[in-house]
């Protein structure tokens, strides 16, 4: 794994607020992806929070963004998407943050894709990852592993 995010040539960027139950899926993944891919000399995996991170991002062909997004889905129901297919609109983080500016930024110096996973609930504080986000999180570690597999 890359030791500096601009040397990396790929980037999973793991989003969320781990005190807003489900929303902390991204950063829960963290720790996981890290031990499965640490060998990856390409890869750089981190911890971006609330996603205010994604602006110093540069010079990588890949970022893969993990986050928790309601997508009208069954609780921990995984997806893949595109930045064409976030209604920009919609995906702002839980303190009102657009994401639409940082997500066509991004998307002009590297290919984005979007890994997501449906919150069963994160409106009120509280620790911790429902059984059924929880549950998904080996099928996650999966599809973001395939997502970056040519930098393996």
């Amino acid at each position: 794994m890359s030791d500096s995010i601009c040397d990396a040539e790929a980037i999973i960027a793991c989003c969320g607020n781990p005190l807003y139950g489900d929303n902390g899926f991204g950063t829960a993944l963290v720790p996981i992806l890290k031990q499965t891919l640490s060998s990856a000399p390409r890869l750089k995996i981190v911890d971006v929070g609330r996603g205010y991170f994604l602006f110093s991002i540069l010079g990588c062909k890949k970022l893969v963004l993990v986050d928790s997004i309601d997508f009208g889905g069954a609780p921990g129901e995984l997806r893949k998407f595109s930045t064409d297919d976030v209604d920009r609109d919609r995906y702002a983080d839980h303190q009102c943050w657009q994401t639409s500016a940082p997500l066509d930024e991004l998307e002009e110096r590297c290919e984005v894709i979007i890994v997501a996973c449906q919150p069963k609930s994160y409106k009120q504080i509280e620790f911790g990852l429902t059984e059924e986000v929880k549950g998904s999180i080996p099928d996650a570690t999966e599809l973001i592993q395939k997502e970056v597999e040519e930098y393996l």
